[in-house]
């Protein structure tokens, strides 16, 4: 439990929130909203801030000094730090369900309790995806591991990790929370004909945020289609050079 807690300072919470993302493109309006609904609470070291296996939270925490450490519910181990200027808590919240981890304070820590409800209409604007994307796709130790194509092994042994597919209806923004969720940086599309479309980081990037486009637009509206396939038995040399000829990576 916090030792303390207050009212945050409405006249400097909004500057410190739009000095970090994902609030860097909010309105006056909506920091000032957000400033107004949260708390700042003092932990000690060593405490549970909050345990995502319990329930589905309804607030998004922000690190104002101090650490805090987020471990897995089964053995311990760090899944990430996050440090001042850094959220937590907003995987749950945008997947409205639990997860297998916990928020231990690293260190005498100042956080700040942000409402989800105003925290989530932050991520249904495409400033707000693309904060997922790099918060959740840059870091290489979440990806599923892929063994280097530099042997003739068939590639059906090479390739580790859940394929995501989606349907042609759903929206980006349900799409991207999935694939942050799932720590991948593409998901793949069943189309009505039976065939494949991708939808990758690039396409968030070029297709929806670049473009202006609404994060409620269907995905077969950005996706690439058909998507390129190969069969399981080729080997990685095989399929190293293919995809250099089509100047895919």
């Amino acid at each position: 439990m916090p030792t303390s807690s207050e009212r945050p300072d409405r006249a400097t919470l909004p500057t410190f929130l739009a000095e970090h993302t994902p609030f860097q493109g909010s309105t006056e309006a909506e920091l000032a909203e957000l400033a107004a609904g949260a708390s700042i609470e003092q932990f000690p070291a060593g405490v549970v801030v909050a345990d995502y296996s319990a329930r589905v939270p309804d607030e998004v925490w922000m690190v104002c000094t101090g650490v805090v450490t987020l471990r897995s519910s089964g053995d311990g181990s760090v899944i990430d730090v996050v440090i001042p200027g850094g959220i937590f808590g907003y995987m749950p919240l945008l997947a409205g369900a639990g997860m297998d981890f916990e928020a231990h304070t690293g260190a005498p820590s100042t956080l700040i309790r942000l409402p989800g409800a105003l925290v989530r209409a932050q991520f249904a604007k495409p400033a707000g995806l693309a904060f997922l994307a790099s918060s959740g796709w840059d870091r290489a130790a979440d990806r599923p591991t892929i063994a280097p194509a530099t042997d003739s092994r068939p590639v059906a042994e090479l390739v580790r990790g859940d394929v995501l597919v989606v349907a042609p209806a759903d929206s980006v923004r349900d799409v991207v929370v999935q694939m942050t969720a799932h720590h991948v940086s593409y998901a793949l599309i069943r189309l009505r004909d039976g065939s494949l479309g991708i939808f990758t980081d690039r396409d968030l990037r070029t297709r929806v945020v670049a473009a202006g486009l609404p994060v409620d637009v269907a995905i077969e509206r950005v996706m690439s289609a058909p998507a390129r396939t190969v069969t399981t038995d080729l080997t990685a040399d095989s399929v190293l050079m293919e995809m250099l000829e089509c100047g895919l990576r």
